[in-house]
């Protein structure tokens, strides 16, 4: 289906294809775009066609796989650039929303996804928290047009996803994404002439 002037996207891996997100922001312009198993380049070599119809706002969610994958921290910050860098060159009046990689919660995702994937890379913490700190920065960097949504209330005071918000310490569960459309909501993605 085809993107025009006035959609919002929603580009990235499973957290996002997950959602209904036309339902949860309430709003018939929205079209999801993520991609389960959706890494940086996988994202980067798609993205061309998402531009065409100039969108009005991408919301971007991506990087988890990354780490799942052992791909290296030098490489995912060269593509996640890339891919605003890219946005921001072929659709000008594009405002980008920067979700943070959300850190898995240990306990279930030992349980249900390495249970599942023998051999898969568990993202660490410190890892994740540093990614985010990148991604943070590059939404300083292209202000006004990136926007970086912090979605902490996600996270438990050790810093993981918190239970009640995953089934399998790695995807949102319906209230997660809730909670995250209504973080964009807070931030203006919805706001009057936008």
């Amino acid at each position: 289906l085809p993107t025009g002037p006035n959609d919002i996207i929603f580009l990235g891996d499973s957290i996002l294809n997950f959602g209904e997100w036309h339902e949860f922001l309430k709003c018939e312009r929205v079209k999801n775009r993520a991609i389960s198993g959706d890494d940086t380049h996988t994202i980067l070599d798609r993205l061309n066609q998402l531009l065409v119809g100039k969108p009005r706002h991408v919301v971007l969610l991506c990087g988890i796989n990354n780490f799942q994958k052992r791909i290296p921290y030098a490489q995912t910050t060269s593509e996640y650039t890339k891919i605003v860098d890219t946005i921001l060159s072929q659709s000008r009046q594009t405002e980008v929303w920067l979700l943070p990689v959300l850190p898995v919660n240990t306990w279930l995702y030992k349980q249900w996804i390495v249970s599942d994937h023998p051999g898969i890379n568990m993202p660490k913490r410190l890892e994740v928290e540093t990614l985010n700190s990148f991604i943070k920065t590059l939404a300083v960097v292209n202000k006004p047009l990136v926007h970086y949504v912090d979605t902490r209330e996600l996270l438990d005071n050790m810093g993981e996803l918190r239970t009640d918000f995953t089934l399998d310490g790695l995807h949102l569960n319906g209230r997660g994404l809730k909670e995250i459309a209504a973080r964009l909501q807070q931030d203006g993605l919805l706001r009057l002439g936008s």
